[in-house]
């Protein structure tokens, strides 16, 4: 597998050198600075001002003369009639090779004689010697930069698709299918803009490739559609698939039979079915899956949009260029498939490495665009370059191999202030497990900005593997940690991010066992004063509780069970919810029987699991919300409804209350709510105070949302 960086290049320099190679191509067929055109099924030429100059065609005015023959020049060879067939778009719509051979041959003892000065154009008007002129990027026709950019639009698409890495069969048929799409349009591009004159041989040689490339354009949408969005051939099939193109092109390279109805359009028929085939195949087997069904309701609504209109002629006519362009909106509409359907399964993370590959690529199309365009003299070129590499070209050259290949953020003091603001970020979450591998996560993602960074329990060897795209190191509970893709795609790793990141996570076990040892040390000492609490105070209030009058004895005995329950809460370990509210339940019952109240508990069974620090500040909040209600209500009643919503235990506490009490605890004012308000804060929970009306009463609730830890019923 290749690394990130050598994809990018890879995919950078074939648009690039393909894109030089055809214009390169293009500038290479012999032009005149004339315009032929069909009229009435006879060949006419567009000649300016009625005259053939050395300065292009200035069209704004022109004679259009038909053309009534060419003479080579040569003395054995008869002057070749104004057939316009000669400036045909396309030689495949002949009946038979022999046609096709034929008129290639004729244009090319044409372009022959020109090249040599030997032609000469009559016209029912005259005679012009006609001249091969230097093309230039600026004179090549629109409809040649509207196909090559069309093909290089489908070319850069596949290659994001690629980009990734984990090319599966579908994404290979896809790829295959943009590669043909470019050659099959840029092929037609450079013979069908032609004014009319082509070298034979090059003739010869785009007109095969154009027949090859729509059969592996063919043959790729026959993979895509037979491998995505599930696998329906074997290996083995797919393989021969792919070969198909180069079985059927001998057909037309070396005609079996001289009609191309035979040689080329029945091939090219039968191999069509083949992917309508698959699509229907993957319709059914994806029956029961509503995500790939919707991917292949776009990728068919796409290629009905496109091929229908040109198969039924809604929109003819039109050249055949303009169709062939068209093609390349199926390849726009899967990528927004990409973005929408997540097509192919590609990553969120791929769109910021498409970023720096599109980046790259418009500037390098943009420098070859002003180097194109630009005409200056040689001295006043000469200066210029100057002028640009100087000043403009080194800076940037040096600020992009800064911000692309070298790497930063692994020495000491950075990578240490980048990890341990992290390793020290603490949660109060009861799961210390997750808490440690999420601040390991963000530690390492932080030093190292991967593209992607996953655990696993697979023991996976330490080490940087893939070319250094991917890095494996374990973490302090026997898991592994594995980076993909350094600095979001821009370096690889090396053997020093191994030892960093071996570092980082010696570092965080160190802190965690400082953690552990200071946490050990606070709950030793609470152990201590707990037992000093139980054996000295709690002596004494006996030796109180039997020398006490009986009417004191009360009083003591409450004393008591508050030191009780208060050495029960401050214990370090949680206990399980429905051993909580048991309690709870004893001591409302208890206070409300003291003051004559009724008491309405209502609460469902829960496997939910409660912290020693919630246990003590819900306990609390609870006693204070029952004290407000006992002091201000309007009628002795007070219900309390115990429930379960998104990981919080929900406790409501509603009795009738009196407005008109002097008391401020009843408004939500008061000491007593913000002692509520604040205990619940300590443990991340939530308080909230409300009324509203029933009947002639107002009602006064307190509810308390407090986080929870829910258990199998195994471990309750």
């Amino acid at each position: 597998m290749q690394s990130l960086n050598t994809r990018i290049f890879i995919g950078i320099a074939v648009p690039v050198l393909l894109a030089l190679l055809v214009i390169g191509v293009a500038l290479s067929i012999p032009r005149t600075g004339l315009e032929f055109v069909a009229s009435d099924n006879h060949l006419v030429a567009l000649i300016p001002n009625g005259n053939i100059t050395d300065h292009g065609s200035d069209t704004s005015e022109y004679s259009a003369e038909e053309v009534l023959a060419f003479s080579t020049g040569a003395a054995d060879q008869a002057d070749y009639p104004g057939d316009v067939r000669l400036i045909i778009e396309e030689p495949d719509v002949l009946e038979t090779h022999t046609e096709m051979r034929t008129l290639m041959h004729d244009i090319g003892v044409l372009t022959t004689a020109l090249k040599q000065s030997r032609l000469t154009l009559h016209t029912e008007l005259g005679s012009y010697p006609l001249q091969a002129r230097d093309a230039t990027i600026t004179a090549l026709p629109f409809s040649f930069w509207v196909q090559m950019c069309a093909g290089l639009a489908a070319l850069i698409i596949c290659i994001l698709v690629w980009l990734p890495g984990d090319v599966s069969p579908g994404k290979y048929g896809f790829i295959i299918s943009g590669f043909g799409y470019f050659f099959a349009l840029i092929s037609a591009g450079l013979y069908s803009s032609r004014e009319l004159f082509i070298d034979e041989s090059l003739f010869r040689a785009l007109s095969l490739l154009n027949t090859f490339s729509s059969y592996l354009f063919m043959s790729g949408l026959a993979l895509l559609f037979w491998n995505y969005p599930r696998v329906l051939l074997s290996p083995g099939l797919n393989t021969l698939l792919a070969l198909f193109p180069l079985l059927l092109i001998s057909l037309a390279a070396i005609p079996v039979h001289d009609h191309l109805a035979i040689t080329i359009y029945l091939p090219f028929s039968l191999l069509l079915l083949i992917p309508l085939v698959g699509m229907v195949s993957q319709w059914r087997s994806n029956a029961d899956n509503p995500k790939n069904r919707a991917v292949l309701r776009w990728i068919l609504f796409m290629l009905v949009a496109i091929t229908v209109p040109a198969i039924l002629k809604l929109y003819a006519p039109i050249p055949q260029s303009v169709l062939l362009v068209s093609v390349v909106f199926i390849y726009a509409g899967i990528m927004i498939g990409i973005t929408r359907h997540r097509m192919f399964d590609i990553e969120r993370w791929s769109y910021r490495l498409w970023g720096w590959f599109l980046g790259g690529l418009t500037i390098l199309m943009v420098d070859l665009l002003l180097a194109s365009v630009v005409g200056l003299s040689q001295e006043a070129s000469l200066v210029v370059a100057m002028g640009i590499v100087g000043w403009l070209y080194f800076p940037v050259r040096q600020w992009a191999w800064k911000r692309f290949f070298e790497r930063k953020g692994n020495y000491l003091e950075e990578w240490l202030t980048l990890s341990v603001p992290e390793l020290l970020r603490q949660r109060m979450d009861s799961n210390q497990t997750q808490q440690s591998e999420l601040r390991l996560k963000n530690a390492l993602s932080a030093v190292f900005r991967p593209l992607k960074l996953e655990l696993s329990r697979d023991n996976a060897r330490n080490g940087v593997f893939n070319r250094g795209t991917e890095m494996v190191v374990s973490g302090p509970d026997g898991q592994c940690i594995r980076l993909l893709h350094p600095a979001e795609g821009r370096h690889q790793f090396k053997a020093a991010d191994l030892n960093i990141a071996r570092m980082i996570v010696a570092l965080d076990t160190l802190i965690t066992d400082s953690l552990s040892a200071r946490a050990d040390g606070a709950r030793e000492e609470r152990q201590r004063i707990r037992q000093d609490l139980h054996d000295d105070l709690g002596a004494k209030l006996l030796r109180l509780l039997h020398r006490s009058q009986p009417d004191n004895k009360p009083l003591v005995r409450e004393a008591i069970n508050d030191l009780r329950i208060l050495l029960y809460n401050t214990r370090e370990q949680g206990e399980g919810l429905q051993q909580t509210l048991m309690r709870w339940h004893d001591e409302a019952i208890t206070r409300c029987e003291d003051h004559g109240v009724h008491l309405n508990w209502q609460q469902s069974h829960s496997h939910a699991r409660l912290s020693a620090g919630a246990i003590m500040q819900t306990g609390r909040a609870l006693r204070e919300a029952f004290s407000n209600a006992i002091r201000n209500m309007s009628h002795p009643d007070i219900s309390v409804c115990v429930g379960q919503q998104e990981g919080y235990l929900i406790l409501t506490v509603s009795n009738p209350f009196q407005p008109t009490s002097n008391a401020p605890e009843g408004a939500g004012e008061g000491e007593g709510m913000r002692n509520i308000h604040q205990r619940m804060e300590q443990i991340r929970g939530r308080a909230t105070f409300r009324t509203h009306h029933d009947k002639s009463d107002t009602i006064w609730t307190v509810q308390l949302d407090i986080p929870i830890d829910v258990m199998p019923p195994e471990a309750s």
